[in-house]
């Protein structure tokens, strides 16, 4: 399902079993804004009942992404949200109003990382929606990550903090892994 809103504040997550909210604040087109444009909405049909892909529209955009804002975001994240010139993905398993990110999972996908090849954005929206499709829990899978990781290459995906609930991801260090063949779902 993808839905276009004035607000995220309103958003719910009803029987889905996810959110996505694809969160911009800018104007300025460039090619991964252009990607994005065009594979958001199939993301969401692919995702069905089981999950929502979830964006404001273009006027709104950065009133809800001032709503992201306001919640008690960890330091490191707020950083990169005050740092980050590219949209990024929210997931969460709950409505948005009720939110809070160190009482509930979440998992943030920096799409900067797709800045020089955004046509592989598809790869990253069908494996999330596989693994969705099959009943993997998306946190559990960015916790496991993050801990295989963690081992084999220094925390290349993901910062996990002990205490916070949910993570951020590398999507350019997670294809080059789908690339060599790591995704059962690719």
């Amino acid at each position: 399902m993808s839905e276009l809103v004035s607000s995220f504040l309103d958003v719910q997550l009803g029987k889905q079993k996810y959110l996505f909210f694809l969160i911009t604040w800018t104007d300025y087109v460039t090619k991964l804004s252009k990607a994005l444009d065009e594979q958001w909405q199939a993301f969401g049909a692919d995702l069905g009942p089981r999950g929502s892909v979830i964006r404001a529209y273009q006027q709104h955009a950065k009133n809800s992404f001032e709503e992201v804002m306001a919640k008690p975001w960890p330091k490191e994240i707020r950083k990169s949200f005050d740092n980050e010139q590219d949209p990024f993905i929210l997931v969460i398993d709950r409505d948005f109003a009720v939110f809070k990110p160190g009482e509930h999972p979440w998992a943030i996908i920096w799409m900067s990382d797709f800045y020089n090849e955004p046509e592989r954005i598809y790869r990253l929206f069908g494996s999330l929606t596989k693994r969705v499709e099959h009943g993997e829990n998306i946190f559990e899978y960015v916790q496991s990550l993050a801990q295989k990781q963690k081992v084999k290459k220094a925390g290349k995906y993901f910062e996990l903090k002990p205490g916070i609930f949910g993570a951020s991801v590398d999507i350019k260090a997670m294809l080059e892994d789908l690339a060599g063949g790591a995704d059962q779902y690719d």
